[in-house]
């Protein structure tokens, strides 16, 4: 089970990835926010140098949701999506709350410095488990984009929470299952379109 969780194959992780990314980037969208980009490219460096030799130095460099005025009007937020399985063997010995913060803090030497110096905005890793746990960056930007979707529908913000986790849990669930049920081979192209008739 642990081996189709974490298996590439057939592309079912990266289904999972965009899946998430996507219900997050709708979400932004019915919460006002009308400059939504998915999978915005980063300005180009001109030899900049980074604190971190992690840090995402090429050209062709994404995030995977940008939005303008998420947390600070006229400025750009950026996310990025991580998906990880809390009973990978990398993962065994440690706890949910170490699991989360080695998750964010990859994510952050990756994006933060340059988002910050080169586009002059905010990051902040969004960490999920295969199970459906937001770790505390996630929760906190789930708690605010909830906040702001009570207040652009009129609902009560207890009820926009609920219903924000509840269709990330199913978008990490229902892709949690295709990873375990999904055939795999080599050489396998998996591409996701739009049902058609046969």
């Amino acid at each position: 089970m642990q081996h189709a969780l974490d298996c590439m194959l057939g592309g079912y992780r990266t289904i999972q990835h965009n899946e998430v990314r996507d219900v997050i980037a709708q979400a932004m969208r019915e919460a006002g926010h009308k400059a939504v980009e998915v999978e915005p490219q980063l300005q180009n460096l001109s030899g900049e140098a980074f604190d971190y030799k992690s840090a995402n130095k090429q050209d062709d460099a994404r995030s995977d949701v940008k939005v303008l005025g998420f947390w600070t009007s006229m400025r750009q937020a950026f996310f990025d999506v991580k998906v990880v399985s809390p009973l990978a063997r990398s993962y065994a010995r440690l706890s949910m709350t170490q699991l989360y913060r080695n998750a964010e803090k990859s994510k952050e030497r990756e994006y933060s410095q340059r988002i910050r110096e080169v586009e002059h905005g905010d990051f902040n890793p969004l960490v999920f488990t295969t199970a459906g746990g937001a770790a505390p960056q996630s929760s906190r930007v789930i708690k605010h984009l909830a906040a702001k979707i009570s207040e652009k529908q009129g609902v009560h913000r207890s009820k926009a929470t609920g219903w924000l986790r509840c269709r990330l849990s199913f978008a990490l669930l229902r892709t949690t299952l295709l990873c375990l049920r999904g055939t795999r081979r080599r050489n396998q192209s998996l591409k996701m379109s739009k049902s058609s008739s046969p």
